[in-house]
């Protein structure tokens, strides 16, 4: 378990963040938002979203930024996106849907995984860092390089734990009970957690790795496991995961912090899961086929799903795998696109009160 000082007063401010039955995010986003394409994009800014900021010339966002003032979405800590229009913007800029332009999203990696030069390139890029724990891939010594590149590059560190399945890279299910999962989860978060303080910076969020994280997604018994061991460790920890899954699910049902999560990377089926890495055009590869899909995902709210269909996605932070190949030139193509579409790239801040956060603005990088 986290042991420190300030735990009484984190786990207020968790619990207060996470909120009281208020704008909860979770329920914002699976019960008012009904996106539709938005045909009113004006001089190649992004338009399909409510997310704004204040800070954009500055070199870090440190502030809240309220949705709506007095609105829906007051209060939260971290900008609310994928909101219908409520009012129109000034100057008529607003969308038919939506009544601001996305201004500033998270983009996360995996890494950790046993590519030391792919991790040292992608942390210069993103934001948030998913780090593999040990199990599934990575030792003490990957954890705590990669968790240094991370402070150093001012990026938010993430936990990535897995299934003990270092054969199959952690993407073989596995059926374990809910103290099995405890277990798995406690150790992996307790063992980044300590590499982390040691370095400078604590855990900002748990990401379940491969079939963890999918069986975790139509799985309600296996998602409530993972979100009562995340709060076992520590209850300020945003669970990030797809939207509308079961683990969105279990995080809502007890208002823990929950971060909506979108793939640049990965083709999506017709009712919103990822396409099984078995099946052909699976895994994106190609850096313009990526960009094509963020500018999807920014300006309409939608992915082109395999079988020709458009299926809407709600997020707050884009994904890129950095086992991908090619994995730091698609993060510098997708930095590209996100600088075009006019939207700066920022880690949501923690929920505890007490952890250090490296939320920042940056330019395109050079």
């Amino acid at each position: 378990m986290r042991a420190s000082g300030g735990d009484k007063r984190s786990r207020k401010d968790g619990k207060d963040a996470a909120g009281d039955g208020k704008d909860n995010l979770s329920d914002t986003l699976a019960e008012t938002f009904k996106p539709r394409r938005n045909r009113n994009a004006r001089n190649g800014a992004a338009q399909g979203y409510h997310h704004s900021c204040s800070h954009e010339s500055s070199n870090a966002c440190e502030q809240p930024v309220l949705a709506h003032e007095g609105g829906v979405g007051a209060g939260l800590a971290w900008p609310l996106m994928l909101l219908p229009c409520e009012r129109r913007s000034p100057a008529g800029t607003c969308g038919a849907p939506y009544d601001q332009p996305v201004r500033q999203l998270d983009l996360n990696a995996d890494v950790g995984e046993g590519d030391p030069e792919t991790d040292e390139a992608l942390l210069r890029l993103v934001t948030s860092a998913n780090v593999a724990c040990g199990v599934h891939a990575g030792d003490a010594h990957s954890m705590r390089a990669t968790v240094a590149l991370a402070v150093h590059h001012r990026v938010a560190v993430g936990a990535h734990p897995g299934f003990k399945d270092r054969e199959g890279f952690g993407r073989r299910p596995q059926q374990l009970t809910a103290d099995e999962i405890r277990d798995l989860l406690l150790s992996q978060l307790g063992a980044l957690d300590a590499i982390a303080r040691a370095e400078g910076t604590t855990l900002h969020h748990v990401k379940p790795h491969g079939a963890l994280y999918n069986q975790a997604e139509t799985d309600p018994v296996l998602a409530v496991a993972i979100v009562a061991a995340i709060r076992a460790f520590d209850p300020t920890l945003r669970l990030v995961g797809r939207a509308g899954s079961a683990m969105q699910e279990a995080a809502r049902a007890i208002r823990h912090p929950f971060t909506a999560e979108a793939f640049a990377d990965r083709r999506y089926r017709a009712d919103g899961t990822l396409l099984p890495r078995s099946e052909p055009a699976a895994v994106l590869t190609d850096p313009e086929e990526v960009a094509r899909q963020v500018r999807s995902l920014v300006t309409d709210g939608e992915v082109l799903a395999s079988d020709g269909s458009r299926v809407a996605v709600s997020f707050e932070t884009l994904c890129v795998h950095g086992d991908t190949p090619g994995a730091a030139t698609l993060a510098r193509r997708i930095r590209q696109e996100l600088g075009a579409l006019g939207v700066s790239v920022c880690a949501p801040p923690s929920v505890s009160s007490g952890s250090r956060d490296f939320p920042r603005v940056d330019t395109i990088p050079r």
